[in-house]
């Protein structure tokens, strides 16, 4: 493929008008499901066919999303047989693949031998439609399709005017020869996993075989997918309405006995782990996972493809596809790795010419910096310490405007105070102060959810780090004031206060409050100062004493604190200059 920038001529091809090839564009869906029986002739033309372009996977996305799409296929035909059909729906003013957004691989439906001719036809009747729309976008199209080797031989007038670039890796796991002793050995890499969740409780793997209890199950997957992609800074797809009626719509038209293979781990009766797949022509398709985050160290989704893996070695298939996607443990099972490519065709113009020119410039400095390791670990460090300094003032609740201020200087300094609030003096907070603001106690699934609201707080890498002060069995305490989440507190249960600054010997066990992060700008001081004080009270209530870590800046005066019993012990002082911290301790007289 080449990447001149270049306007291609106003006129077709010889080769397309010697064939005598007709091409029509179709604008309503009822069109095509007319032609359905020689859409599924063109798709099974050259082998088995993908499940993305079966035409009842095709009419399901076209019901969840058509709304929002022009329809805009085209069909060619020689002698009124249909020889190639080009499935598009027009967005914007960008034409794309039906299914797009759903489909691991996109294909050119075409007869083997008419399929360069038919696709440079379809080239053509679109250059007539040309101010319609400024690009198509075919992505996710396999290296080894047709659609890929016809794009290759075009003539030199339609190669100008298209970008061709490298698309995800598709790693496989391939069962045609020693099946079991690859599928076992795949699942010998995942012991560990299933035998801790079997000591922790009863284990069951089931594919859910009724269509009533898979729609009751669809809610429960959908929310822990939207969990597990926020702790991975991804939005989830079914945050969409379209998106989740895509999947109710599956259900009734593709039917579960057909391909639809609907798996759910449960553990001591909950569901801990699903997964949503595809079984379509000897192929086993891991399309959709997801899992309890609560539970994430017991690895229920290992747990899972552990008895999908069991459960293949008795079924009918030729190959474990992972899809599309660099996943690390994709890797560590797939036995050979196919690779989709994306081409984008531009419209004749100049407009066109500019936006081609950007995208290869783009493309080009890419690639540069992959070829340089150094140069790419330069930038990810310069990118890690502006994302890091932006992180600790966006927790300490800096105001939005300071933000470009601060990511640009790389400069923090804070103060925090060692408080002991002693329980004989401080007292628990008055009805009128309970009911104003109230802590709770909160999951690492309760934080994903709410980062949906706090973007901003929030963020992968928040989440990430709550995931690691979980593991290290601290608790999280979410403060609302007004119905708003304000102020997330995490604390342990301990008789050694361990920081940077120091560490400190307790006199007693006693609960400590480790790390607080706002969660919207401009929060109130004295929500800080009830948070301390309520979680005094539930100390209290357990047994222990009080000790906390809070930022200065979220503190009232020192005579207000001891006048409520909150007798402020140290005082840490971190610096903190383009990633180096510094660390002082001093006591308070």
């Amino acid at each position: 493929m080449r990447y001149d920038v270049a306007i291609p001529p106003f006129f077709a091809s010889a080769a397309a008008v010697e064939d005598k090839l007709e091409c029509r564009v179709l604008t309503d869906f009822a069109e095509l499901e007319v032609l359905s029986t020689d859409w599924t002739r063109l798709q099974t033309a050259t082998g088995k066919g993908e499940i993305f372009q079966h035409f009842d996977w095709t009419a399901v996305w076209w019901k969840s999303f058509g709304k929002d799409h022009r329809f805009f296929t085209l069909i060619v035909l020689r002698k009124e047989r249909i020889v190639g059909i080009l499935p598009l729906a027009l967005i914007g003013r960008r034409l794309r693949f039906l299914g797009y957004n759903v489909s691991d691989y996109n294909h050119f439906l075409a007869e083997p031998g008419e399929a360069d001719a038919a696709l440079e036809r379809c080239l053509d009747t679109l250059r007539g439609h040309a101010g319609e729309w400024d690009e198509i976008q075919l992505e996710n199209v396999p290296e080894s399709s047709l659609l890929a080797e016809s794009l290759r031989h075009l003539p030199r007038v339609w190669q100008r005017s298209i970008v061709a670039t490298p698309g995800d890796p598709c790693p496989t796991m391939l069962l045609t020869e020693n099946k079991h002793e690859v599928l076992k050995s795949s699942m010998d890499k995942l012991k560990r996993a299933v035998n801790r969740l079997r000591r922790a409780n009863v284990l069951i793997f089931r594919h859910i075989e009724d269509p009533a209890e898979m729609a009751a199950h669809l809610p429960q997957f959908f929310k822990q997918h939207i969990r597990r992609s926020a702790m991975a800074g991804r939005r989830s797809g079914f945050l969409d309405h379209d998106y989740v009626s895509f999947y109710g719509n599956l259900l009734d038209r593709v039917g579960v006995d057909k391909v639809i293979r609907f798996s759910v781990l449960e553990l001591g009766g909950q569901p801990v782990a699903y997964h949503f797949g595809l079984q379509y022509q000897g192929k086993y398709l891991w399309y959709k996972p997801s899992f309890d985050i609560d539970l994430w160290d017991l690895a229920p989704g290992q747990g899972m493809l552990w008895h999908l893996f069991e459960h293949q070695q008795t079924a009918g298939i030729e190959e474990f596809d992972f899809g599309r996607g660099d996943e690390a443990f994709k890797y560590r099972f797939s036995n050979h790795v196919r690779r989709n490519l994306n081409f984008t065709v531009y419209a004749p113009g100049y407009r066109s010419a500019i936006r081609r020119a950007c995208r290869r410039v783009r493309e080009t400095t890419k690639t540069l910096v992959g070829k340089s390791p150094k140069l790419e670990q330069a930038m990810k460090q310069t990118r890690d310490i502006w994302r890091d300094t932006l992180f600790l003032y966006r927790r300490a609740g800096t105001k939005p405007a300071m933000h470009k201020i601060l990511r640009t200087s790389g400069i923090d300094k804070e103060e925090s105070w060692v408080l002991f609030i002693d329980r004989s003096t401080s007292g628990a907070p008055s009805p009128r102060e309970q009911d104003a603001t109230t802590v709770k106690p909160i999951s690492l699934g309760g934080l994903a959810d709410m980062a949906l609201t706090n973007p901003g707080i929030l963020d992968e890498q928040a989440l990430q780090k709550a995931r690691e002060l979980f593991r290290q069995k601290l608790s999280a305490w979410v403060v609302s004031a007004g119905g708003q989440e304000e102020i997330l507190a995490w604390t342990s249960i301990d008789t050694e206060l361990t920081a940077p600054a120091g560490k400190i010997e307790l006199p007693d066990k006693a609960m400590i409050v480790l790390e607080i992060w706002p969660l919207i700008f401009r929060t109130k001081r004295k929500n800080y100062f009830n948070l301390l004080r309520q979680l005094s009270s539930t100390a209290n209530a357990m047994g222990l004493t009080m000790w906390a870590v809070c930022p200065k800046r979220f503190l009232p005066a020192e005579d207000v604190l001891r006048g409520h019993g909150v007798i402020p012990k140290y005082r840490w002082v971190r610096s903190r200059i383009l990633g180096k911290t510094r660390w002082e301790q001093h006591e308070f007289g």
